[in-house]
């Protein structure tokens, strides 16, 4: 499982930025640019799907 899956996975789980930073090995920021890029990106799918 490749890190971002990871990050997303654990964070479904409704662990912190904290505790996910610590269990995969990268900082809180990353974790907050990972989180909100995907969800960016689903919010962007579902006003495609709208039209």
């Amino acid at each position: 499982m490749d890190r971002k899956a990871k990050i997303l996975e654990l964070r479904a789980q409704g662990l912190t930025y904290r505790e996910i930073a610590e269990q995969v090995g990268v900082s809180k920021a990353w974790v907050g640019h990972v989180v909100n890029r995907e969800e960016f990106e689903r919010l962007v799918a579902e006003l495609r799907n709208k039209r």
